[in-house]
């Protein structure tokens, strides 16, 4: 699992840019799935993906727990 985004004062993550190409790399290095702030659209790149709205999210997320939305598959 790869994770990005960046993180505000009040925990909420934030869309970073050139997100096809982090995908692409991730999927190119192996990675089967992407954690990620909401990107607005689907990114067909054979890569799974969830939102991680808020960083709260995250800690639920490696702990075992299932993200606070799905995104595309």
């Amino acid at each position: 699992t790869v994770f990005f985004g960046e993180v505000g004062l009040a925990g909420e993550v934030r869309a970073v840019g050139h997100v096809e190409a982090r995908l692409k790399e991730a999927r190119k290095l192996g990675f089967q799935r992407a954690i990620m702030p909401s990107a607005g659209k689907d990114w067909p790149l054979g890569v799974a993906l969830d939102e991680l709205p808020r960083l709260a999210d995250l800690l639920r997320v490696m702990g075992g727990g299932p993200p606070a939305r799905k995104l595309a598959r």
